[in-house]
């Protein structure tokens, strides 16, 4: 039986980070899949979040223009059943990046 892939959002400005994290999302297990999309801006990542209907968002905190709180603040703002979870990517946490997580609501 084939898994239906997670909606997934990857919110990096490095292209090489954000191609590295959706690399290692195959090595996550043969049960899981994703339909991986990657954008660069935190503006960008608001508007595909808008639009989308994401399940999990791999967020850096750091990114030009607004930061990754913005983007946070946008997920809060939503209906609880369209908040996608989120994280924080590796990348901004290999940067020292400390940001206060607030697991999402369970639906």
């Amino acid at each position: 039986m084939s898994a239906v892939p997670v909606p997934l959002l990857v919110v990096e400005d490095s292209p090489v980070y954000a191609e590295i994290l959706q690399r290692l999302l195959p090595t996550l297990g043969a049960d899981l899949q994703f339909a991986s999309k990657w954008v660069d801006t935190a503006e960008k990542a608001v508007a595909e979040i808008s639009r989308g209907n994401y399940t999990l968002v791999l967020l850096d905190y750091k990114l030009p223009g607004a930061d990754g709180l913005t983007v946070l603040a946008h997920i809060r703002s939503l209906p609880p059943a369209r908040q996608p979870a989120e994280t924080q990517s590796a990348a901004a946490i290999a940067h020292g990046t400390r940001v206060r997580h607030t697991p999402s609501r369970a639906r």
